[in-house]
């Protein structure tokens, strides 16, 4: 009789089990690089939103504004931004234009910021200085980020301990 090549039922089973035993051990420890990697995206979302309504602001000349995202894509005050982000302008005829809206972030992100809202003029400037902070609730080590927009109309990106 001739030789057979493959695995055999025990063999393969062994394998799934080394397997199974091995990410066990792994996935854990990459729950900090996927939280990180979240809150990058998360920021990175918001760092985007800034710089469209900046560059908006400046090329329509007309005040922009990025602003927490409320019902039927409106803005909305509150201090909590974990529900998405809008940016918006005011046409000469008085109404409102959403230029691009932002989704609720996945995952149980702690996102805080300006209650009303950043508005940029047409020179490019903020109205007024504005900060977001975010972490999510099982944050370690320097999982915190810190977004500062400066009446310049820049923002700057900062990581630091979870609080």
């Amino acid at each position: 009789m001739g030789r057979s090549s493959g695995f055999s039922l025990i063999e393969l089973m062994a394998t799934v089990a080394v397997l199974g035993i091995v990410a066990a051990i792994a996935i854990p420890s990459l729950q900090p690089v996927i939280a990180n990697n979240r809150a990058a995206a998360i920021t990175n979302g918001l760092s985007g939103a800034l710089h469209l309504a900046r560059s908006e602001a400046i090329k329509r000349a007309r005040n922009v504004v990025v602003c927490r995202r409320g019902a039927d894509n409106a803005c909305d005050n509150g201090a909590d931004w974990s529900v998405g982000w809008l940016v918006q302008t005011t046409l000469p005829d008085g109404t409102t234009q959403v230029l691009q809206v932002w989704d609720a972030p996945g995952g149980t992100p702690q996102l805080a910021g300006t209650a009303n809202g950043v508005t940029f003029t047409p020179q490019g400037a903020a109205a007024a200085t504005a900060n977001f902070a975010l972490q999510f609730a099982n944050c370690t080590g320097q999982g915190r980020r810190t977004l500062t927009v400066a009446l310049s109309g820049h923002h700057v990106l900062e990581r630091s301990n979870c609080q």
